[in-house]
Protein backbone atom coordinates (compact mmCIF):
# COMPACT_ATOMS: atom_id res chain seq x y z
CA UNK A 1 0.00 0.00 0.00
CA UNK A 2 1.29 3.23 -1.15
CA UNK A 3 1.18 6.42 1.74
CA UNK A 4 0.52 9.74 0.08
CA UNK A 5 2.30 12.51 1.56
CA UNK A 6 0.72 14.69 4.30
CA UNK A 7 -0.76 17.93 3.66
CA UNK A 8 1.59 19.68 5.96
CA UNK A 9 4.23 18.51 3.50
CA UNK A 10 5.98 21.77 1.90
CA UNK A 11 7.77 20.58 -0.81
CA UNK A 12 10.94 22.85 -2.39
CA UNK A 13 11.60 20.75 -5.80
CA UNK A 14 14.07 23.44 -7.35
CA UNK A 15 17.11 25.37 -5.85
CA UNK A 16 19.34 27.17 -8.11
CA UNK A 17 22.26 28.85 -6.80
CA UNK A 18 21.17 29.13 -2.64
CA UNK A 19 22.29 32.38 -1.79
CA UNK A 20 22.55 33.97 2.21
CA UNK A 21 18.88 34.49 1.63
CA UNK A 22 17.43 30.86 1.86
CA UNK A 23 14.49 30.04 3.82
CA UNK A 24 15.43 29.56 7.18
CA UNK A 25 12.66 26.43 7.19
CA UNK A 26 14.67 24.57 5.49
CA UNK A 27 17.28 22.58 7.77
CA UNK A 28 19.09 20.34 4.91
CA UNK A 29 19.12 20.56 1.42
CA UNK A 30 19.05 17.22 -0.37
CA UNK A 31 21.41 16.11 -3.68
CA UNK A 32 18.33 16.16 -6.81
CA UNK A 33 20.84 15.96 -9.87
CA UNK A 34 18.35 15.56 -13.11
CA UNK A 35 17.20 11.99 -13.65
CA UNK A 36 13.58 10.42 -13.20
CA UNK A 37 12.99 10.03 -9.74
CA UNK A 38 13.28 13.12 -6.94
CA UNK A 39 13.24 11.64 -3.55
CA UNK A 40 12.86 14.34 -0.12
CA UNK A 41 13.44 13.47 3.39
CA UNK A 42 10.87 14.61 5.29
CA UNK A 43 12.37 15.91 8.70
CA UNK A 44 14.14 18.48 5.91
CA UNK A 45 11.45 19.64 4.26
CA UNK A 46 8.76 19.53 6.61
CA UNK A 47 7.50 22.79 8.23
CA UNK A 48 7.12 23.02 11.50
CA UNK A 49 3.03 24.02 12.33
CA UNK A 50 1.21 25.58 15.57
CA UNK A 51 -0.83 22.69 16.67
CA UNK A 52 -2.90 23.57 20.31
CA UNK A 53 0.39 26.12 21.15
CA UNK A 54 3.12 23.30 20.09
CA UNK A 55 5.61 22.86 17.12
CA UNK A 56 5.09 20.02 15.99
CA UNK A 57 6.87 18.13 12.78
CA UNK A 58 6.89 14.59 10.77
CA UNK A 59 8.53 12.17 12.34
CA UNK A 60 12.58 12.21 11.10
CA UNK A 61 13.75 10.20 8.47
CA UNK A 62 10.89 9.24 6.44
CA UNK A 63 11.56 9.41 2.70
CA UNK A 64 8.82 10.26 -0.14
CA UNK A 65 9.74 9.49 -3.97
CA UNK A 66 8.11 10.79 -6.93
CA UNK A 67 8.50 10.51 -10.79
CA UNK A 68 9.12 7.31 -12.72
CA UNK A 69 9.25 3.82 -11.34
CA UNK A 70 10.13 2.06 -14.55
CA UNK A 71 13.55 1.43 -13.53
CA UNK A 72 13.30 1.26 -10.02
CA UNK A 73 14.35 4.44 -9.00
CA UNK A 74 12.02 5.95 -6.85
CA UNK A 75 11.57 2.50 -4.73
CA UNK A 76 7.75 2.06 -4.90
CA UNK A 77 5.49 0.30 -7.40
CA UNK A 78 3.87 3.30 -9.50
CA UNK A 79 -0.22 3.34 -11.01
CA UNK A 80 1.01 5.83 -13.45
CA UNK A 81 0.34 5.21 -17.28
CA UNK A 82 3.56 5.01 -17.48
CA UNK A 83 5.01 3.70 -14.24
CA UNK A 84 5.05 7.32 -12.35
CA UNK A 85 3.78 9.05 -9.37
CA UNK A 86 3.22 12.41 -9.52
CA UNK A 87 2.21 12.56 -5.98
CA UNK A 88 5.47 12.08 -3.39
CA UNK A 89 5.00 8.42 -1.88
CA UNK A 90 6.14 7.26 1.35
CA UNK A 91 8.86 4.65 0.59
CA UNK A 92 7.50 1.44 2.88
CA UNK A 93 10.32 -0.31 2.83
CA UNK A 94 12.84 2.10 4.79
CA UNK A 95 10.11 3.43 7.06
CA UNK A 96 11.73 1.55 10.36
CA UNK A 97 14.66 3.46 9.28
CA UNK A 98 16.08 6.67 9.97
CA UNK A 99 17.33 8.37 6.34
CA UNK A 100 19.37 11.52 6.64
CA UNK A 101 20.28 12.05 2.91
CA UNK A 102 19.46 10.77 -0.15
CA UNK A 103 20.56 11.92 -3.79
CA UNK A 104 19.45 11.16 -7.11
CA UNK A 105 21.44 9.89 -10.38
CA UNK A 106 20.25 8.33 -13.53
CA UNK A 107 17.32 6.14 -13.11
CA UNK A 108 19.14 4.94 -9.21
CA UNK A 109 18.51 6.28 -6.19
CA UNK A 110 20.69 6.37 -2.97
CA UNK A 111 19.63 6.84 0.54
CA UNK A 112 22.45 7.26 3.31
CA UNK A 113 20.75 6.18 7.39
CA UNK A 114 21.73 7.97 10.61
CA UNK A 115 24.00 5.29 11.18
CA UNK A 116 25.98 5.48 8.13
CA UNK A 117 24.19 2.70 6.48
CA UNK A 118 23.66 3.03 2.63
CA UNK A 119 20.50 1.70 0.80
CA UNK A 120 20.58 1.89 -2.92
CA UNK A 121 17.35 1.19 -5.64
CA UNK A 122 17.30 1.70 -9.34
CA UNK A 123 19.13 0.93 -12.72
CA UNK A 124 22.33 -0.99 -12.09
CA UNK A 125 23.61 -0.41 -16.02
CA UNK A 126 27.56 -0.43 -15.06
CA UNK A 127 27.15 -1.39 -11.59
CA UNK A 128 25.88 2.30 -10.27
CA UNK A 129 23.67 1.02 -7.79
CA UNK A 130 26.53 -0.57 -5.92
CA UNK A 131 24.86 -3.99 -5.43
CA UNK A 132 27.85 -6.14 -7.11
CA UNK A 133 25.22 -6.46 -10.47
CA UNK A 134 23.84 -4.56 -13.08
CA UNK A 135 20.33 -6.14 -12.16
CA UNK A 136 17.88 -3.58 -11.59
CA UNK A 137 16.44 -3.31 -7.85
CA UNK A 138 12.91 -2.08 -7.58
CA UNK A 139 12.93 -1.25 -3.80
CA UNK A 140 15.95 0.00 -1.26
CA UNK A 141 18.28 -2.81 -0.30
CA UNK A 142 21.27 -2.17 1.89
CA UNK A 143 24.38 -1.76 0.16
CA UNK A 144 26.42 -4.50 1.10
CA UNK A 145 29.62 -3.65 0.20
CA UNK A 146 29.57 -0.62 2.69
CA UNK A 147 28.13 -2.80 5.33
CA UNK A 148 30.64 -2.30 7.99
CA UNK A 149 32.02 1.44 6.57
CA UNK A 150 29.79 4.39 7.89
CA UNK A 151 28.89 6.95 5.06
CA UNK A 152 28.48 10.43 6.11
CA UNK A 153 27.66 11.68 2.67
CA UNK A 154 26.74 10.39 -0.89
CA UNK A 155 26.35 11.72 -4.12
CA UNK A 156 24.75 10.07 -7.51
CA UNK A 157 25.60 11.18 -11.45
CA UNK A 158 24.36 9.38 -14.44
CA UNK A 159 26.09 6.37 -14.54
CA UNK A 160 28.34 6.27 -11.38
CA UNK A 161 28.54 6.74 -7.93
CA UNK A 162 30.54 8.31 -5.26
CA UNK A 163 30.43 7.83 -1.06
CA UNK A 164 32.66 9.86 1.60
CA UNK A 165 33.37 7.28 5.12
CA UNK A 166 33.30 9.30 8.47
CA UNK A 167 36.96 9.04 8.43
CA UNK A 168 37.31 10.80 5.07
CA UNK A 169 38.08 7.95 2.78
CA UNK A 170 36.09 7.90 -0.92
CA UNK A 171 34.56 4.85 -2.49
CA UNK A 172 33.20 4.69 -5.82
CA UNK A 173 31.04 2.29 -7.88
CA UNK A 174 29.55 2.22 -11.57
CA UNK A 175 31.45 3.01 -14.74
CA UNK A 176 34.85 3.94 -14.97
CA UNK A 177 35.43 4.23 -18.79
CA UNK A 178 36.17 7.85 -18.21
CA UNK A 179 38.74 7.59 -14.91
CA UNK A 180 35.46 9.32 -13.03
CA UNK A 181 35.74 6.24 -10.58
CA UNK A 182 39.62 8.02 -9.44
CA UNK A 183 41.11 4.24 -9.92
CA UNK A 184 44.07 4.88 -11.79
CA UNK A 185 45.61 2.62 -14.38
CA UNK A 186 41.78 0.94 -13.65
CA UNK A 187 39.42 2.36 -16.57
CA UNK A 188 36.86 -0.37 -15.94
CA UNK A 189 33.47 -0.80 -14.12
CA UNK A 190 33.09 -1.26 -10.58
CA UNK A 191 29.95 -3.07 -9.57
CA UNK A 192 30.95 -3.00 -6.22
CA UNK A 193 31.84 0.19 -3.90
CA UNK A 194 35.80 0.37 -4.24
CA UNK A 195 37.71 2.56 -1.78
CA UNK A 196 40.18 5.17 -4.09
CA UNK A 197 43.87 4.74 -3.16
CA UNK A 198 45.50 8.15 -1.54
CA UNK A 199 42.77 10.24 -1.17
CA UNK A 200 41.81 11.23 2.05
CA UNK A 201 39.95 13.62 4.63
CA UNK A 202 37.43 14.25 2.21
CA UNK A 203 33.71 15.62 3.48
CA UNK A 204 32.09 16.11 -0.41
CA UNK A 205 31.33 14.01 -3.11
CA UNK A 206 29.92 15.53 -6.35
CA UNK A 207 29.09 13.24 -9.36
CA UNK A 208 28.34 14.40 -13.14
CA UNK A 209 27.79 12.93 -16.13
CA UNK A 210 31.17 11.78 -16.69
CA UNK A 211 33.42 13.69 -13.85
CA UNK A 212 33.61 13.35 -10.21
CA UNK A 213 34.66 16.40 -7.97
CA UNK A 214 35.85 15.85 -3.77
CA UNK A 215 36.00 18.38 -1.24
CA UNK A 216 39.00 17.62 1.15
CA UNK A 217 38.22 19.25 4.77
CA UNK A 218 40.99 21.53 4.25
CA UNK A 219 38.98 23.40 2.03
CA UNK A 220 40.83 22.51 -1.06
CA UNK A 221 38.99 20.43 -4.14
CA UNK A 222 39.85 17.97 -6.72
CA UNK A 223 38.82 16.69 -9.76
CA UNK A 224 38.83 13.34 -12.13
CA UNK A 225 36.98 11.81 -14.78
CA UNK A 226 36.58 12.99 -18.21
CA UNK A 227 38.13 16.83 -19.04
CA UNK A 228 36.24 17.43 -22.68
CA UNK A 229 35.18 21.07 -22.22
CA UNK A 230 37.24 22.32 -19.28
CA UNK A 231 34.43 20.74 -16.56
CA UNK A 232 37.39 19.35 -14.44
CA UNK A 233 38.70 23.20 -14.18
CA UNK A 234 42.26 21.44 -14.79
CA UNK A 235 44.98 21.89 -17.60
CA UNK A 236 44.80 19.93 -20.02
CA UNK A 237 45.67 19.22 -23.50
CA UNK A 238 43.29 19.67 -25.98
CA UNK A 239 44.63 18.25 -28.82
CA UNK A 240 45.46 14.96 -26.97
CA UNK A 241 42.72 13.11 -26.57
CA UNK A 242 43.96 10.50 -23.84
CA UNK A 243 44.47 13.69 -21.62
CA UNK A 244 41.08 14.24 -22.45
CA UNK A 245 40.78 11.39 -19.07
CA UNK A 246 41.97 12.41 -15.30
CA UNK A 247 42.57 8.91 -14.13
CA UNK A 248 43.39 10.07 -10.57
CA UNK A 249 42.05 13.15 -8.52
CA UNK A 250 44.11 16.08 -9.38
CA UNK A 251 43.91 19.45 -7.08
CA UNK A 252 42.08 22.54 -8.37
CA UNK A 253 44.18 25.80 -8.23
CA UNK A 254 42.65 28.31 -6.02
CA UNK A 255 41.62 31.28 -8.65
CA UNK A 256 44.76 33.83 -8.77
CA UNK A 257 42.94 37.22 -8.25
CA UNK A 258 40.67 35.75 -5.52
CA UNK A 259 43.38 34.31 -3.64
CA UNK A 260 45.64 37.62 -3.56
CA UNK A 261 42.62 39.49 -2.27
CA UNK A 262 41.41 36.95 0.37
CA UNK A 263 44.02 34.74 2.25
CA UNK A 264 42.73 31.76 3.75
CA UNK A 265 39.59 31.59 1.18
CA UNK A 266 38.88 28.16 0.84
CA UNK A 267 36.45 26.30 -1.01
CA UNK A 268 33.03 25.84 0.70
CA UNK A 269 30.71 23.58 -1.78
CA UNK A 270 31.16 21.72 -5.21
CA UNK A 271 28.82 20.57 -7.76
CA UNK A 272 29.22 18.72 -10.63
CA UNK A 273 26.34 19.03 -13.72
CA UNK A 274 26.21 17.09 -16.81
CA UNK A 275 29.64 18.66 -18.27
CA UNK A 276 30.15 21.61 -16.12
CA UNK A 277 30.92 22.20 -12.70
CA UNK A 278 30.68 24.79 -10.02
CA UNK A 279 33.13 25.67 -7.22
CA UNK A 280 31.83 28.18 -4.21
CA UNK A 281 34.12 29.62 -2.14
CA UNK A 282 34.08 30.44 1.76
CA UNK A 283 33.80 34.52 0.52
CA UNK A 284 30.86 33.74 -1.11
CA UNK A 285 31.87 33.14 -4.64
CA UNK A 286 30.45 31.04 -7.02
CA UNK A 287 33.45 30.16 -10.29
CA UNK A 288 32.08 28.09 -12.94
CA UNK A 289 33.89 26.00 -15.53
CA UNK A 290 33.12 23.06 -18.50
CA UNK A 291 30.33 23.37 -20.92
CA UNK A 292 28.64 26.91 -21.85
CA UNK A 293 26.51 25.73 -24.44
CA UNK A 294 23.31 26.50 -23.31
CA UNK A 295 24.14 29.60 -20.59
CA UNK A 296 24.88 27.25 -17.39
CA UNK A 297 28.09 28.65 -16.69
CA UNK A 298 26.20 31.92 -15.49
CA UNK A 299 28.49 34.28 -17.52
CA UNK A 300 25.96 35.89 -19.79
CA UNK A 301 27.59 33.71 -22.85
CA UNK A 302 28.02 30.38 -24.27
CA UNK A 303 31.33 30.03 -24.01
CA UNK A 304 32.77 26.87 -22.43
CA UNK A 305 35.52 27.86 -19.86
CA UNK A 306 38.61 26.05 -19.38
CA UNK A 307 39.36 26.65 -15.62
CA UNK A 308 36.99 27.87 -13.23
CA UNK A 309 35.15 31.83 -13.93
CA UNK A 310 34.03 34.23 -11.54
CA UNK A 311 30.34 34.21 -12.33
CA UNK A 312 30.03 38.04 -11.42
CA UNK A 313 26.38 38.13 -12.81
CA UNK A 314 25.25 37.56 -9.30
CA UNK A 315 26.45 40.55 -8.16
CA UNK A 316 26.78 41.24 -4.18
CA UNK A 317 25.33 38.11 -3.37
CA UNK A 318 26.71 35.96 -1.13
CA UNK A 319 26.40 31.92 -2.55
CA UNK A 320 26.14 29.05 0.03
CA UNK A 321 25.48 26.23 -2.21
CA UNK A 322 24.73 25.65 -6.09
CA UNK A 323 23.46 22.63 -7.75
CA UNK A 324 24.06 21.53 -11.02
CA UNK A 325 21.50 19.28 -13.75
CA UNK A 326 22.22 18.47 -16.92
CA UNK A 327 22.33 21.53 -18.68
CA UNK A 328 21.26 23.84 -16.06
CA UNK A 329 22.43 25.01 -12.76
Amino acid sequence: MLAKIPLSFRIHPCIDMVSSMVDPKIDKLISMPEGFATSLVAAAFADRQENDGALTELKAGRVYCAGSSAHGAIGVAAGGPGGETGDPRLVLSLLKDEVVQVSCGWRHTVFVGKGGQVWSCGDGVNGKHGQGHTEVVAVPRLVEGLRDIRIVQVGCGQHHSGFISAEGSLYTCGMGLYGQLGHAGALRDEPSPRRVEKVLELSTVACGDLHTIVLRRDGRAMAFGYAANGRLGLEVDPTAQERLVAERPALLGVHAPLAQASEGVVVASVSAGGSHSVIIYSDGSAYTCGSGEFGQLGHGGRQDEARPRHVTTLGSHRVRRASCGAMHT
